[in-house]
């Protein structure tokens, strides 16, 4: 697993899978129509078991595992700034930081995933805990 693999198990497992945070709170959904009618029969067949973002991840990691992931065309994750409201009297609007990327599947298929800043404390927490992001790379991707 090298760093972009690592930095791809990390966002997957800390994310969420095509949304992003809303200007005023919550996440909004990304365009979706390359899996709008594999949703549309997920959300039909388990519409009670799962919120739509879960909904949205399970579809994604299904096809991740399915199709597989082409690793020469996805990028790193990168950071993303995203506005968000305040209120009607301030100045202007706060920023949110987030980790974010498109991963690629071996169908062309893109894949939006953000996950929240990664703070420098975390990154201490993320290196003693490598086995176990190892280990959930190969459950996600495989070998």
């Amino acid at each position: 697993m090298n760093a972009k693999q690592f930095a791809w198990a990390y966002l997957i497992k800390n994310g969420a899978a095509g949304v992003t945070p809303s200007l005023y709170g919550g996440l909004e959904s990304q365009d979706l129509d390359e899996y709008s009618e594999e949703l549309e029969e997920w959300f039909n067949k388990n519409k009670w078991s799962l919120s739509k973002t879960d909904r949205i991840r399970e579809a994604f990691l299904k096809d991740i595992k399915k199709i597989g992931v082409s690793w020469e065309q996805t990028k790193p994750p990168v950071n993303e700034e995203f506005s968000i409201f305040v209120s009607t009297f301030a100045d202007s609007y706060d920023v949110e930081e987030k980790i974010a990327g498109y991963l690629i599947l071996n169908d062309g298929r893109k894949q939006y995933w953000c996950a929240d800043q990664i703070e420098v404390s975390n990154v201490f927490e993320i290196m003693a805990d490598q086995q176990i992001l190892s280990d959930y790379y190969e459950e996600i991707f495989g070998s």
